[in-house]
């Protein structure tokens, strides 16, 4: 039994074995099949990289309306010079190695480490995102086949060519292939040509730090050229010495590195014997090659997007024909008036500046203008400024109130800001920074559509402070603002303390046109190959909702207001636009020693940014806040020639409404706590509203007179309406009860000056409480004679005293009857006072106790004097009014004299008046 167990064991066994044989052939029998098949229509262009000849095709950049803004041939604008491999500086073979395939001498054309580390990327990005190409990969997809697209079928096909390739080929051919082939930008190809171009030396000669720097071009030429982007590339050599570093030796295929490695260490890149080099490659001035196309600016722009999506030589092996958003006409007028405003102001020291003009329904860039004159070395003309971080000054302020009208949430609920609200403009320390405004006046209450559209500073630093660095950034990134990675918000920000770029402030300002719907810009709307085949766009982004359209309206109409902005700007600024009255928008904006100055702007199909200053951001002189607006003035002009915009209409969600303007709560007339000077109609968000009248910031309160805590159930018996101010600003409240201008206005809401926050602390049932009672008289009681009793109690917390007081029933004409007293009296005698000197009538009898906090209690009866008048007529009596007594009063004469108190006197002196009978 166990023999035949084994052979059934046995035979299951081989059987299984065969199977798996079987099963394995014919998996690596398909997988050689698949391999070939891919790899078989390629061959031929695989052997004939052993004769490679370069064949270029003239590349053209056209408007949008077809005309030839740029025609790039490597054959006539650029340079190609060969050099063997073993020639190059091993600097920059170490360099170039390690940034783009550290792997590459031991590999098999492809880098499976690297395979896998992308496709986690890539999986976690959910798109392509890095494709993880060798030397050998990118010789495979540049030369054989072709083809710049990034999807998973065409990396398939790479990877197997460039492993065909690898297979064919030794290291030192494919290297020395690569190296004499490789873009680095402005029409340089292979190192010797680049090294000759950036440098004026052979790629023998080049050092660490320069090759460091030839090595990053090569991921995106256009991108880190040193001419037109000078931090870039030299962020981008740092980051290229830090990967030598970090990679270490290599051991070249090639003599002599090939016994004895090549090494790099952290040593020497940060070592004092790199510092002079390094600052040498710094402070060179890189040149243009010499070829001239009109535009250039927005031609490097639009080579960045096609190398970004299709590789660094595409344009010229396949001849590609580039369509592009350009309005030649509005790109010649931007070019124009910038050259002309600068020149008129040269006496002031502005030397550059920068114009970009949008569609913000779709996005489509219609003119960028980066600097005067692009050829212009001493004022960096081949920096694109369009892309410069300036300091935005006031021309952020949009930006900071659309957060504030979109609102944030607190635990106390949604706070946010209307047009109407009321923000103050007064000297505030926001803790060692005090804001100050353009002219250096404060202007004391002022609605945020006046301090937006006036400019204010000290009303934008205090909405800042009252939205949060953190919600403005979110909301100022979701509108297409970027900051730098170091920067550091903070309340400075508000007036433009941060630096920002031109391209992004024009998306905000697009945003805003475009109802708060942000549409990522683009330049190119189609290419196609020398053949005449169409190329596939790279994917745009999707429109994203940034703030809400009722949010972009508010803006839109305070922007359009040029009455709210006239008391700064006057009614015939160059903000207006002529013939288009209300249908544009404009704002303004200037940084400390008028080093920047803008003029942003906005129809509902165009938006138009314009910036000017120095090259060096040194300070300039006699200049203005309105000084780039006639720039601005002239391009939205054009722009406009021969357009309809539409008009700003408030979407649903917004409403309309009376406001009182002083306050900024909604005017109703009969639920009014306070006066209302002037009332106007103003927009909010309806799910934003002005508050209502008891909701200003000056608001009645009951208030226990004894604690001065809010009254409630458990003091209930001495309660008082008093208006408190409940503005969380002490410097406004500062203002308001000790400036001449502070006092005036409170008069103007009937409110007498000064006034105090109201107390947080309500009553409670463990309160204190007084009492303060009139036993003898009693209610009602008939009073004749000479001496009256007055028995009760007046004790309590914090006692300071009491006194008796008598007024003609139905009036507040009290005079003190009994003087104060500071003895806290228990159910006795209070004090006596003589009812003969009162004329007969109806009075009031009232008890007032006094505490140390300065509150009062009262207690009060109605009696009535009723004395038996003599018969003998006084002689000559003269009848006298009580000073404080209105004019329609009772006399009350007396025959003794009598301390005499006005309403409700709470503390000091208590004046005497003397009758004599």
């Amino acid at each position: 039994q166990r023999q035949r167990t084994a052979r059934t064991i046995a035979l299951v066994a081989a059987i299984g074995a065969a199977l798996i044989f079987l099963v394995g052939a014919v998996v690596v029998i398909g997988v050689v099949v698949w391999y070939n098949n891919i790899a078989d229509p390629w061959r031929n262009q695989i052997v004939a990289l052993a004769n490679y000849q370069p064949q270029f095709q003239t590349a053209r950049i056209l408007a949008a309306d077809g005309s030839l803004i740029a025609e790039l041939t490597s054959r006539e604008g650029g340079a190609r010079t060969s050099i063997a491999l073993r020639d190059v500086s091993p600097y920059l073979v170490h360099a170039i190695v390690s940034i783009e395939n550290e792997r590459y001498f031991e590999d098999a054309g492809f880098d499976p480490v690297a395979i896998g580390r992308a496709f986690f990327q890539n999986l976690a990005a959910g798109e392509i995102e890095s494709g993880a190409s060798t030397i050998t990969q990118q010789i495979a997809r540049n030369l054989v086949l072709q083809d710049g697209s990034v999807t998973p079928e065409r990396k398939i096909q790479e990877i197997i060519i460039a492993a065909e390739i690898a297979r064919q080929y030794d290291k030192d051919f494919i290297l020395e292939l690569y190296l004499n082939e490789i873009f680095f930008g402005n029409q340089s190809y292979g190192v010797e040509a680049a090294s000759e171009f950036y440098f004026d030396i052979s790629a023998a000669d080049v050092n660490m730090p320069q090759a460091a720097l030839l090595a990053g071009l090569i991921q995106a030429p256009a991108q880190f050229d040193p001419v037109v982007n000078r931090d870039a590339a030299f962020a981008r050599m740092e980051a290229v010495l830090s990967r030598m570093a970090d990679v270490g030796c290599l051991r070249f295929s090639f003599a002599p590195y090939d016994t004895t490695p090549f090494c790099v260490t952290q040593a020497d890149v940060t070592g004092s014997t790199i510092a002079v080099p390094k600052a040498r490659v710094e402070a060179a001035n890189y040149l243009p090659r010499a070829t001239r196309f009109d535009y250039p600016h927005f031609v490097n722009f639009v080579l960045q997007q096609v190398e970004a999506a299709y590789g660094t030589s595409e344009i010229y092996r396949r001849g590609f024909q580039i369509q592009t958003t350009l309005v030649p006409r509005l790109q010649q007028v931007s070019e124009s008036v910038l050259a002309q405003q600068v020149r008129n102001l040269g006496a002031s020291g502005i030397n550059t500046g920068a114009v970009m003009v949008v569609d913000p329904r779709d996005g489509a860039i219609r003119a960028m203008v980066g600097s005067v004159d692009f050829y212009n070395e001493e004022i960096a003309g081949q920096v694109n400024t369009v892309f410069a971080w300036n300091s935005p000054g006031s021309a952020l302020k949009p930006v900071l109130y659309a957060a504030a009208f979109e609102g944030f949430d607190t635990a106390t609920g949604r706070q946010y800001l209307t047009p109407a609200s009321i923000l103050w403009d007064v000297r505030t320390d926001f803790g060692n920074y005090v804001p100050v405004n353009f002219d250096g006046q404060y202007r004391g209450p002022v609605s945020v559509r006046a301090a937006l559209a006036n400019s204010l500073n000290v009303p934008a630093v205090s909405a800042l402070n009252f939205v949060g660095l953190n919600d403005f950034r979110t909301v100022a990134e979701r509108m297409g603002i970027n900051f730098l990675p170091e920067a550091q918000l903070n309340l400075t920000t508000a007036v433009g303390g941060t630096d920002v770029r031109l391209f992004d402030m024009v998306e905000a300002y697009s945003t805003i046109a475009n109802n708060g719907l942000r549409v990522p810009f683009y330049s190119i709307t189609s290419i196609t190959d020398v053949s005449g085949n169409e190329i596939a766009l790279p994917q745009r982004a999707e429109p994203a909702q940034a703030i809400s359209a009722g949010s972009a309206f508010l803006l839109q109409n305070i922007l359009t207001d040029n009455e709210a902005r006239t008391p700064q700007f006057g009614a015939n600024s160059p903000l207006q636009v002529s013939g288009f009255a209300g249908l544009v928008g404009a704002k303004t904006g200037t940084s400390d020693g008028n080093r920047d100055l803008w003029t942003m702007g906005f129809s509902s199909n165009y938006v138009v940014g314009v910036w000017i200053g120095r090259h060096d951001n040194a300070p300039t002189v006699n200049v203005s806040s309105m000084s780039a607006a006639p720039i601005w003035n002239a391009v939205m002009s054009e722009a406009l020639r021969g357009t309809s915009p539409n008009p700003f209409i408030a979407p649903q969600g917004v409403g309309q409404q009376p406001v009182c303007a002083a306050t900024g709560t909604i005017a109703d007339p009969a639920n009014q706590p306070f006066n209302c000077p002037a009332v106007r109609t103003e927009y909010f968000l309806q799910s934003a509203p002005p508050p209502q009248p008891n909701q200003a910031f000056l608001q009645t309160i009951a208030i226990d007179t004894w604690t001065g805590l809010r009254a409630n159930e458990f003091c209930s018996n001495a309660v008082e309406a008093r208006t408190f101010i409940t503005l969380n600003n002490a410097a406004a409240v500062n203002w308001l009860n000790t400036n001449a201008q502070g006092a005036a206005y409170l008069r103007t809401l009937g409110i007498t000056p000064p006034v105090a926050a109201p107390p947080q602390e309500a009553c409670t049932a463990s309160t204190e409480r007084p009492q303060v009672s009139i036993s003898n008289p009693s209610a009602g009681a008939q009073i004749s004679g000479e001496a009256v009793p007055v028995n009760g109690t007046a004790q309590g917390p914090q006692f300071d005293g009491y006194q008796v007081e008598l007024a003609p029933q139905g009036t507040t004409n009290y005079v003190i009857v009994i003087p104060r007293n500071n003895s806290q009296i228990v159910s006795g005698q209070l004090g006596t006072f003589d009812s003969r000197g009162v004329q007969n009538g109806n009075y009031t009898l009232r008890l007032s106790a006094f505490s140390t906090n300065g509150g009062v209690v009262r207690s009060t009866i109605d009696i009535a004097i009723n004395n038996i008048q003599p018969t003998a007529t006084p002689t000559e009596f003269p009848t006298l009014a009580i000073p404080t007594f209105p004019v329609n009063a009772t006399p009350l004469p007396f025959d003794t004299p009598i301390p005499f108190g006005g309403l409700a006197p709470l503390d000091g002196p208590t004046p005497t008046i003397t009758f004599d009978n």
